[in-house]
């Protein structure tokens, strides 16, 4: 008589109960992966935004995420995310302002060039559009959890805006 459970011989390979052809999942990815490139330096100008809304901790939450392109260098071109957490809102309406520790606040800054808001209700993001900043750019190598990422799995993204050039 065998000493192996079905369990143990199929994890070696043996023949057992589910052994039919795996099956394909009929699912897209919904983007193309984000590039990975050396953390540092880089001159980069704002393409497009998305408002992106996600789960997290059991909450909608809602992020500006500013696209740029990398320019000049061995990565000219290359598309990074720069993703900005968002106050609350409710009904459409922000529930609280923005802190001036935020980095909403502190990138909207560097885009007037040292500027604060004129009005407390309203940060215009025209700001950021079609500029050409020096931004900085870290690896994203661990998950929300905090668990590492595989080498595979990591990706680049602006971490901040560090001035504005254009």
């Amino acid at each position: 008589m065998d000493s192996l459970s079905g369990n143990e011989r199929h994890l070696q390979g043996e023949p057992g109960v589910h052994d039919e052809a795996w099956p394909s999942l009929d699912l897209r990815v919904s983007r193309a992966p984000d590039p990975l490139i050396p953390c540092g330096d880089y001159d980069a100008y704002s393409k497009r935004f998305e408002m992106v809304s996600m789960r997290l901790g059991g909450e909608n939450v809602e992020r500006l995420v500013i696209f740029f392109e990398v320019r000049g260098g061995p990565y000219d071109g290359t598309l990074l995310r720069f993703i900005v957490p968002l106050p609350p809102r409710r009904r459409g309406v922000f529930m609280k302002g923005v802190a001036p520790s935020s980095k909403l606040l502190r990138s909207w800054v560097v885009a007037t060039n040292g500027q604060r808001p004129s009005r407390a209700d309203r940060l215009a993001l025209d700001v950021f559009r079609h500029k050409l900043f020096r931004v900085r750019v870290r690896t994203v190598d661990h998950d929300r959890n905090q668990e590492w990422l595989p080498q595979s799995n990591r990706y680049s993204v602006i971490d901040a805006l560090r001035e504005r050039i254009a």
